[in-house]
């Protein structure tokens, strides 16, 4: 696990994704560890819906290694997780990690540009485009440059189910007085950074805190937030 996530690695890959993997200049890597908040979110939308039987499906943009994906693979209530990542290295290492942990048909790992996507599984058993209840971001806003972000609302809005679809966001690395919010990736970013997108597309954020089980490096420096989706 790296002891803190590095500013300006970018530039030393010259801003490409495959080359900051194949260099290893890699510092929001967890090395096989799930991410602490996204436990502590799927208990609080299970808390939201204790009445009520259903299957989930998720998607977690810029997946990276896939840790993420096969935890959530794993859970009794996902029916199918599909991770995306521009890097074709990193979708190649994430379906190593994968490999003999996941049943068929459950796990999607893509190599594609989230904002082209339209929702479609290629080789799935539906073979065409689904709706998702969980999106799951964690270092993607905040990699993104912020003239993407209400591209990134509206691409979120539209893959996701309205009124039983879920947007867990970590918020992270949260921004201070001294930060500098236009240096990037990642770039430092706060609650309303999020809310200025979400809220005119009808995200409601139902939960937020600071208090969440980070990793040591990253204790007091993110914020876990939740958005439903409504119609």
């Amino acid at each position: 696990m790296k002891p803190f996530l590095r500013r300006y690695f970018f530039d030393k890959a010259g801003r490409n994704w495959d080359t900051a993997w194949r260099m290893g200049l890699t510092p929001w890597d967890l090395a096989g560890t799930v991410s602490p908040p996204l436990i502590d979110a799927l208990n609080y939308i299970r808390k939201q819906n204790l009445n009520e039987h259903f299957e989930w499906n998720a998607c977690v943009p810029g997946c990276g290694t896939g840790y993420d994906c096969v935890y959530l693979s794993l859970q009794p209530e996902i029916k199918s997780v599909v991770g995306l990542d521009l890097s074709s290295i990193a979708i190649t290492r994430a379906e190593e990690f994968a490999n003999g942990k996941v049943q068929p048909n459950k796990l999607y790992l893509i190599c594609t540009n989230f904002f082209d996507w339209k929702g479609y599984i290629p080789h799935s058993i539906e073979n065409k485009s689904i709706k998702f209840n969980i999106v799951f971001d964690y270092l993607f806003f905040s990699a993104i440059e912020p003239s993407l972000r209400l591209k990134w609302a509206n691409t979120i809005a539209t893959i996701m189910h309205p009124n039983v679809g879920w947007l867990i966001t970590v918020i992270f690395p949260l921004a201070t007085l001294e930060s500098d919010s236009f240096k990037g990736p990642p770039y430092h970013v706060s609650l309303m950074d999020y809310r200025s997108v979400l809220d005119p597309l009808g995200f409601e954020l139902m939960m937020s805190t600071e208090n969440v089980p980070s990793i040591k490096p990253r204790k007091g420096r993110e914020m876990l937030a939740i958005w439903k989706l409504k119609s």
